[in-house]
């Protein structure tokens, strides 16, 4: 049986978006954002941090530091994503194929903000109404305002324990029990994302849909594979391409083109044939 046959796509897919995103889009990961923080702030103790791949980490020691501030360190990161392009071809696809319900992101970028399709959803929100478009919740709100940015231990923790926020939390869970959820992308480095997804997960998640992890990429952290057995998230090993080239032929829809998504790669397959040939 196909991957694809055992999902219920007439309730369409929630997409947990990882750094594969990222780096298409010209966005540092997580830990790329560690390092560049790193760097501009000089620090002389990273390797003393307990996890130096945690951004939330990193940020709660530069601003615990005599010369740090929330602010200054958001401004660092506002102007590291400024200037960065905001589309997305890889979301873009699977929001034309209609074939998303809802995505999550956890990263700072503006990928497909703007589109008349997405409702962009983020833990400060007053009021979520969505109005029948594709919901984005940004985890980690936005680089929009300062005050509505999670950048922080502190900042983290605010959110998952005042009541405020409880809204926005259950709002992702009812997503993953209505739909079966995709993982694509997943840096398994990046503790802080596994930090957001046991949080959610740990509470009043016991009738959500089937969840996967796309990747190509050898687990070897034998944590990772611990997290993923505790939620019975399923590890399917298949490269971004193999993903989308299967979507495509299980769905018939003409809205994925290959072409567009994966250019170099089929270049080089194309030219691996010739010269088989």
């Amino acid at each position: 049986m196909s991957f694809f046959e055992k999902l219920d796509l007439e309730k369409k897919l929630n997409i947990c978006t990882g750094n594969f995103f990222e780096k298409s889009n010209g966005f540092p990961s997580r830990d790329g954002l560690v390092e560049i923080l790193s760097n501009q702030i000089n620090f002389k103790n990273i390797k003393s941090f307990n996890d130096r791949h945690s951004l939330f980490e990193v940020s709660q020691s530069f601003v615990d530091s005599v010369t740090g501030t929330k602010q200054s360190l958001y401004k660092k990161i506002q102007g590291i994503y400024e200037y960065k392009k905001s589309s997305n071809s890889y979301l873009d696809t699977l929001i034309e194929a209609d074939l998303v319900g809802a995505i999550i992101n956890t990263n700072y970028d503006y990928s497909i903000e703007e589109s008349t399709k997405v409702k962009k959803i983020i833990p400060y929100d007053k009021e979520i109404f969505t109005d029948g478009k594709i919901r984005l919740y940004k985890v980690l709100g936005d680089l929009n305002s300062y005050e509505n940015c999670a950048v922080t231990e502190q900042d983290f923790r605010r959110l998952k324990v005042l009541p405020f926020y409880n809204v926005f939390w259950e709002s992702i869970r009812y997503e993953l029990k209505h739909r079966s959820t995709i993982f694509l992308g997943v840096d398994f480095d990046d503790s802080d994302f596994f930090t957001i997804m046991d949080f959610i997960l740990s509470k009043n998640c016991e009738d959500i849909k089937p969840m996967y992890v796309i990747t190509s990429n050898s687990i070897l952290n034998p944590k990772v594979m611990e997290f993923f057995n505790k939620y019975n998230i399923k590890v399917l090993a298949s490269t971004e391409y193999e993903f989308f080239r299967e979507l495509k032929n299980y769905t018939g829809n003409q809205n994925i083109d290959l072409n567009k998504l994966f250019p170099e790669l089929l270049s080089e397959m194309m030219n691996e044939k010739k010269f088989q040939w």
